[in-house]
């Protein structure tokens, strides 16, 4: 479990690369465990890729995931904890 500090997960996955599958059916999982929430995100789908122009930023803190949109100036898209514990 880690504590009150904030974890950068950083992947650079393009479509058609040889990390993903020719019918783009290609998904990459993480699970976060911290003090206040847990839980299995997708951290790489086909949906989240029209997002980030290749580039997945996420960041994870005590709030909740949350990845960096690149190819939408940056903006934040947040995923609250699937599981709360406190």
């Amino acid at each position: 479990m880690i504590s009150d500090s904030t974890t950068l997960l950083m992947s650079k996955i393009s479509p058609g690369s040889s990390k993903t599958n020719i019918w783009g059916t290609t998904k990459f999982y993480c699970e976060f465990k911290m003090k206040r929430g847990s839980g299995k995100y997708g951290v790489y789908t086909k949906r989240l890729s029209s997002y980030c122009d290749g580039l997945f930023l996420w960041s994870v803190n005590q709030t909740e995931p949350c990845l960096l949109k690149t190819k939408f100036n940056n903006t934040q898209f947040y995923q609250g904890w699937k599981e709360s514990l406190l």
